[in-house]
């Protein structure tokens, strides 16, 4: 892989000598940055945290984790940045009852209103039962348009939640829910449990890549 070269903007002032090495560096950071080296720039176009800046920073999108956040019941993401297509992913999320249930998938729109997606099935308290999904937008959610559409998936299992290879999928499901309102934006994804419960495992993360169909 070729190495990605921070150069110094002191280095390259009108009137300063040109160094070999700057030179080189000029030539080689823009196939560093298509090889997605550490240090580079991210390659917006491609799915990546919605967070990451560089390769190789600490960012990963995440937007909730039991283990760091504890349980939640109403999770919304930051709001959608124009001109960009967003994917929620869940990993291996259950809740804190001892029946099975279902968590809503929901998009927010402009003017501050959700719409319903899908529900996606949640393990039992006690079980060691999962599930595993994600929801993303086909269209860019910053084109004004009457007609939404998103892509979905999930896979509900069991397995040891220290080790991801362990996981037994006992269903899946592929989801495409078209939304049909007036001419309005997608904002955030949210996930919901209802009853006044909650979600007492895994983790939610969100991408992100740059789209040039709305502008």
């Amino acid at each position: 892989m070729t190495d990605w070269t921070t150069i110094p903007n002191d280095v390259i002032e009108a009137g300063k000598p040109g160094r070999a090495v700057d030179g080189r560096a000029l030539r080689d950071n823009p196939v560093a940055i298509a090889e997605g080296a550490p240090g580079a720039p991210v390659v917006a176009a491609g799915w990546h945290p919605f967070d990451k800046v560089s390769v190789g920073d600490a960012a990963t999108g995440k937007v909730w984790s039991y283990d760091e956040d504890g349980q939640t019941s109403d999770l919304i993401t930051p709001a959608f940045e124009a001109g960009y297509e967003y994917m929620l992913y869940w990993d291996r999320i259950s809740w804190n009852d001892d029946s099975a249930a279902t968590a809503d998938v929901q998009v927010r729109y402009s003017g501050d209103f959700f719409q319903g997606l899908f529900s996606i099935k949640l393990g039992q308290l006690g079980q060691v039962r999962w599930n595993i999904g994600y929801v993303k937008t086909v269209l860019p959610p910053g084109i004004q348009t009457s007609i939404h559409t998103f892509e979905g998936g999930t896979a509900d299992g069991r397995g040891a939640y220290s080790d991801p290879i362990d996981f037994v999928v006992d269903q899946q499901t592929t989801l495409y829910t078209h939304v049909a309102y007036g001419r309005v934006t997608a904002t955030a994804f949210r996930i919901v449990v209802p009853n006044r419960k909650a979600l007492r495992s895994g983790a939610v993360y969100l991408y992100r890549r740059r789209e040039f169909i709305s502008g």
